[in-house]
């Protein structure tokens, strides 16, 4: 890891989303786009939306800037971006649960198409399915632990900072996402502590998913000179959201009620 590049990536991404997080707060006002107290949910006054569009915005400069030119900055721009507006969608309209997995497993699929895809796999159709899921799987991960002030955010921050620590150096693609995706959480991080002045919503929280799920898969790149590290260390930094999403999963299921319903039963 080229740890200047990783300070200057972080600092852009943090400075671009602190500053942008405040407007965002402000539109989303003016749009009626505020989400009101409920009992699922921690806070207790009505909070505007659209944190995840300065996060978005502080990320993919900072990603546009930072990588090199070609393919995997493109793909990973183009495909990030997309998962941006699949969640604003949500935000704005309310998909349904089936819709927005359709669009996930879309985004994973394209992430693949792209280059960017497990690499450990030699077997095609079993890399894409895995690459796939994984990107469904950290995409929903983040949507569901969004209930509490700071908690998806500082999550993000958190696991990309490590994946960026542990980026092996003939990978730089990872380890300049891992930046983008950190400096950007904390930037947002600034207008989300508790009480809460603004929530990230859908848009916010699909495209850290994604973007931590795109950089696992650089991260595990099979280019890597410590291979076992590059495998091990994704999942060992991941395994809190994982592990909240399965828990999630299984006690709502156990309970009869539906996932993607929000609530205070997590970790």
């Amino acid at each position: 890891m080229n740890l200047f590049a990783f300070l200057v990536t972080a600092l852009l991404a943090a400075a671009l989303s602190v500053a942008a997080t405040p407007m965002f707060a402000a539109l989303a006002r003016r749009s009626a786009l505020v989400v009101a107290p409920r009992n699922d949910r921690w806070h207790r006054a009505a909070t505007p939306l659209l944190g995840g569009a300065a996060i978005a915005a502080g990320a993919l400069v900072a990603v546009a800037i930072g990588l090199p030119s070609g393919r995997e900055g493109i793909v990973l721009v183009l495909c990030a971006g997309a998962a941006f507006a699949l969640g604003l969608l949500d935000d704005f309209r309310g998909l349904a649960p089936a819709t927005k997995l359709v669009g996930q497993v879309i985004l994973g699929a394209a992430l693949f198409i792209g280059g960017i895809q497990v690499e450990i796999v030699s077997f095609p159709p079993i890399a894409f399915l895995l690459t796939v899921f994984w990107s469904c799987a950290l995409m929903n991960a983040l949507n569901l632990m969004d209930n509490m002030d700071g908690l998806a955010a500082g999550i993000a921050a958190i696991a990309a900072l490590m994946l960026g620590l542990t980026a092996d150096p003939t990978q730089p693609a990872a380890s300049i996402a891992a930046a983008a995706t950190c400096g950007a959480a904390l930037g947002f991080l600034v207008h989300n502590v508790h009480p809460a002045r603004v929530f990230m919503g859908d848009a916010g929280s699909l495209f850290l998913g994604f973007m931590l799920a795109a950089t696992a898969l650089l991260h595990t790149a099979s280019g890597a000179a410590n291979l076992g590290l590059a495998v091990i260390a994704p999942i060992a930094v991941l395994a809190l959201p994982i592990f909240d999403t399965a828990l999630v999963t299984a006690s709502r299921r156990s309970a009869g009620r539906s996932i993607s319903r929000g609530g205070r039963d997590h970790t």
